[in-house]
């Protein structure tokens, strides 16, 4: 039977991994091997890490807008909107005081 964990997906769990075999002192060519990816994506995935932490190990968005990001992205465009609308009521208020 199949069992899918709902807390981190397969992909960070295997870059964080990677990272947990190198600091015991493996390898890449091992780590590598034990993990199943090329010695490359091992020191692509060591390099983002060094660079960003935690949040290196993340995916990159990929292709189209998710539905979430479409929302978030029409309300930034909706508050943006709204906030030069303001700015301009507030200057025209001003020049008729």
């Amino acid at each position: 039977m199949w069992q899918r964990t709902t807390t981190i997906a397969a992909g960070r769990a295997r870059r964080g991994r990677i990272l947990l075999l190198l600091a015991d002192g493996m390898s890449i060519t091992d780590v590598a091997s034990t993990v199943a990816i090329s010695r490359r994506f091992v020191y692509k995935w060591v390099q983002r890490f060094l660079e960003k932490a935690l949040a290196g190990l993340a995916d990159k968005p990929v292709g189209t807008l998710t539905a979430r990001t479409n929302v978030q992205y029409v309300r930034r465009q909706v508050v943006q909107c709204m906030n030069l609308m303001w700015t301009d009521l507030a200057i025209r208020l001003m020049r008729l005081l």
